[in-house]
């Protein structure tokens, strides 16, 4: 989630047009907050019980983009709105690894590899062995 916020990725275009330009297809993302992937990492590090465990990471729902610019929108206080772009449009500009690997991110998007919601995230929370609080 953190892309809506960061000025190397959509929140200038966010904040300074109101349009959420991403090369969607009409695929579905469960975005998920660094935070939430630091607090599963912190658990599995310090807590027991997490030995040979594997979590696949989603966030708690699967979103379209323009439901995206929906929830955008009520965050930033004003209206934003997707914009379907091309994946040659989303890389214009970048070069080398960084345009190969948004490519490659953006037709993942497109397969639907990020649309499924695992409830990892409360699991691995929730993961405690007893003696741990």
């Amino acid at each position: 989630m953190q892309v809506f916020t960061d000025p190397r990725f959509y929140r200038d275009s966010i904040v300074d047009t109101g349009q959420f330009s991403f090369p969607g297809g009409g695929a579905t993302v469960a975005w998920i907050d660094a935070r939430d992937i630091a607090s599963v990492a912190e658990r599995a590090l310090l807590d027991a019980g997490h030995a040979g465990q594997v979590y696949e990471l989603s966030g708690p729902e699967s979103l379209s983009m323009p439901r995206t610019a929906e929830l955008l929108s009520a965050a930033a206080g004003r209206p934003v709105t997707h914009r379907e772009v091309t994946i040659v449009e989303a890389v214009a500009g970048m070069t080398g690894f960084e345009r190969d690997l948004s490519a490659l991110t953006f037709e993942r998007v497109r397969a639907g590899r990020f649309a499924e919601v695992t409830g990892a995230v409360e699991s691995a929370k929730n993961r405690r062995s007893k003696g741990y609080g």
